[in-house]
């Protein structure tokens, strides 16, 4: 698989998702999905709920996106700079003839 371009927000994944060819990737997440959501959702504040709302949004366009057959949703496991294990959200751009848009 090809390197991927890494992606911090909705806006980014919909600029990528615009330009992107049959087989192109971006990262869309890294760490673990679920869990953060569900820590962000426990967490209180205001810087919180905005970043509740980012990672939601961004979850939910690349879901969205690839029920409309644009891509196709990955997960790939990684490490970070420290050794730890982490998941990487993959979305590879699907071919164009079997988008429905």
């Amino acid at each position: 698989m090809q390197p991927s371009r890494h992606v911090a927000d909705a806006s980014e994944f919909l600029s990528w998702l615009k330009s992107s060819r049959s087989g192109d990737v971006c990262t869309y997440f890294r760490g673990n999905l679920a869990k953060t959501r569900q820590q962000l959702l426990r967490g209180g504040g205001k810087r919180a709920s905005i970043r509740r709302e980012e990672v939601d949004t961004l979850a939910s366009t690349a879901m969205d996106y690839s029920d409309r057959g644009l891509v196709h949703l990955l997960q790939r496991r990684g490490l970070n700079s420290d050794g730890r294990r982490r998941m990487d959200y993959l979305a590879v751009r699907a071919s164009s003839r079997r988008a429905q848009a």
